[in-house]
C-alpha cells in the first residue's frame, strides 16, 4: 500500500500546494512502463522522420543518443523519483527533436503539451518540474539563438514574443495539471482513512476473539479444578467404611481377616 505523506500535518502556504496521491510500487510500475514505451517509440519515429526530411547533425543524433541514455536510466535507477525524472526529461527532449526535424513548425509544439500530462500522472513534483523547466529553458535558448529550429518563419522576426506566448501556455497547463493532483490527493486520503478504519476493526475483532478464547479456557480450567476437588472429597468417604486393622464395617459383608465368600 502507499505510505502516508510525511507532511500530513503541514499548514499555511504548503497546505495549499498540491501533492497528489503517492503511487504504490504496483501503480508506479504500470504507469512507468507506459511512459517508457512512449519514450522508446520516439527513437525510431524521429530517426525515420529525420532521414525522410534529410535532417541530421548533432541536434538530431546527439539528442537521440541522450534519449537512449535516459531510457536506460529510467530502467536501471532504483528510486521512483529518479526513474520518473529520467523518462520525463527524455519525453521533453523527444518533443524538442520532433519540432527540430519538422523544420520548426509551430504546430508541432502541441506535442510538448500532449506529453506533459503523461509526466504529470506520476504525481511527483521533481519529474514534473524537470519537464516544465526543460520546456522553458529550451524555448528561451532556442528562440534566441536558433529560432528557425523551433518556430515557423513568421515568428523569426520576433521570436521572444512567441517564446513568451508558449511559456504562458505551458505555465497555464502545468498549473491545471498540478491542481488536478488535489482531487487525487483527496481520494487517496479518504482511501487511506478507510483502510486504517478497516485495519482497526480487524484488530478489535481479533482482540475480542482472543479474549473470548481466553475466557473459555479459564472456564474450562475452573470446571476441571472443581471436578477434581469433588472427586478427591469422595475418596475419603469410601475409606471411612474400613475399620482399623483392615476390617470393613458389618454392612460390607466381610472383613479382611475372614475367608472370602465363594463365587
Amino acid at each position: 500500500m502507499s505510505a502516508a505523506h510525511p507532511d500530513d500535518g503541514r499548514g499555511g502556504f504548503w497546505a495549499a500546494v498540491p501533492r497528489g496521491a503517492q503511487l504504490d510500487a504496483r501503480s508506479f510500475a504500470a504507469h512507468h512502463r507506459v511512459t517508457t514505451a512512449v519514450l522508446v517509440a520516439h527513437v525510431p519515429a524521429l530517426t525515420l522522420i529525420g532521414l525522410v526530411r534529410g535532417v541530421g547533425g548533432w541536434l538530431l543524433w546527439g539528442q537521440l543518443a541522450v534519449i537512449a541514455v535516459l531510457v536506460v536510466l529510467g530502467v536501471v535507477l532504483r528510486g521512483q523519483v529518479a526513474r520518473a525524472s529520467a523518462v520525463g526529461l527524455g519525453l521533453m527532449i523527444g518533443a524538442d527533436v520532433l519540432v527540430h526535424v519538422g523544420g520548426g513548425l509551430t504546430d508541432l509544439h502541441i506535442w510538448f503539451y500532449a506529453l506533459l500530462p503523461l509526466v504529470a500522472l506520476y504525481q511527483m513534483w521533481t519529474p514534473f518540474l524537470v519537464a516544465v523547466g526543460f520546456v522553458a529553458v529550451h524555448h528561451a535558448a532556442a528562440g534566441i539563438w536558433v529560432p528557425e529550429s523551433v518556430f515557423s518563419p513568421h515568428a523569426h522576426d520576433d521570436p521572444l514574443a512567441f517564446v513568451a506566448l508558449h511559456a504562458v501556455f505551458v505555465l497555464i497547463e502545468a498549473t491545471f495539471l498540478a491542481y488536478g493532483w488535489k482531487f487525487a490527493e483527496r481520494l487517496d486520503r479518504d482511501r487511506r482513512a478507510q483502510q486504517r478504519m478497516a485495519e482497526e476493526q480487524q484488530v478489535a475483532q481479533a482482540r475480542a476473539e482472543l479474549e473470548l478464547a481466553e475466557e473459555r479456557a479459564r472456564a474450562a480450567d475452573e470446571a476441571a479444578r472443581q471436578a477434581q476437588e469433588r472427586g478427591g472429597a469422595c475418596r475419603p468417604a469410601r475409606r471411612a467404611h474400613l475399620r482399623p486393622g483392615g476390617r470393613r464395617t458389618p454392612d460390607a459383608g466381610w472383613t479382611a481377616t475372614s475367608p472370602r465368600p465363594p463365587r
